[in-house]
């Protein structure tokens, strides 16, 4: 049985192309949501990132006795590898000890430090935002003085006891005694 066609089978004229301006229109507001959860993933993987570096320069700083620049090179190191940046730079990266062998025996009045006392380090990164207009939708970005790109101020902090490491100095002699 063969049906017949009514007028009123397809949409009125009026109506037609709705869907098209609709799409047009939630179109961007869509790409702006899926680029900002690309960008809070990389700030994600770059926090992670920035504790390792953290826990790193720590380590590197309690073998090298606090050496400002050994610790710069561990992170910069580590940093380099963050996914999706194009120009690195050391000047991103600054290193701070919050406390270290001379400011704990200052703060128990002992004239030799202690081979237990914690080295803390503070390290900031300015991580540059990698997804177009991210700078538009985070309020805490701001255009980096290095590159000209918008970026975050990420930082992580790490303690660690100067007693477990020994130089390779200390590890020789031990090793040379009979």
């Amino acid at each position: 049985m063969a049906r017949a066609k009514t007028i009123n089978s397809g949409p009125p004229h009026h109506q037609r192309g709705q869907g098209a301006v609709e799409a047009i229109l939630a179109l961007p507001v869509f790409l702006a949501l899926v680029c900002l959860v690309f960008q809070l993933f990389f700030l994600g993987l770059a926090q992670i990132q920035l504790q390792y570096a953290a826990f790193y320069a720590a380590r590197v700083g309690t073998v090298h006795g606090a050496d400002l620049n050994e610790m710069k090179q561990a992170v910069t190191r580590i940093l380099d590898r963050s996914p999706g940046l194009l120009s690195r730079s050391r000047d991103h990266i600054e290193i701070e000890i919050i406390d270290s062998q001379e400011k704990h025996s200052e703060k128990t009045g002992t004239a030799e430090p202690s081979a237990a006392a914690p080295l803390k380090v503070r390290v900031h990164w300015h991580y540059p935002l990698i997804v177009p207009l991210a700078d538009a939708l985070s309020p805490r970005s701001a255009r980096s003085m290095f590159s000209g790109r918008p970026s975050v101020h990420l930082q992580a902090s790490w303690a660690m006891t100067m007693s477990g490491f020994k130089t390779r100095d200390e590890t020789n002699a031990e090793n040379r005694r009979p």
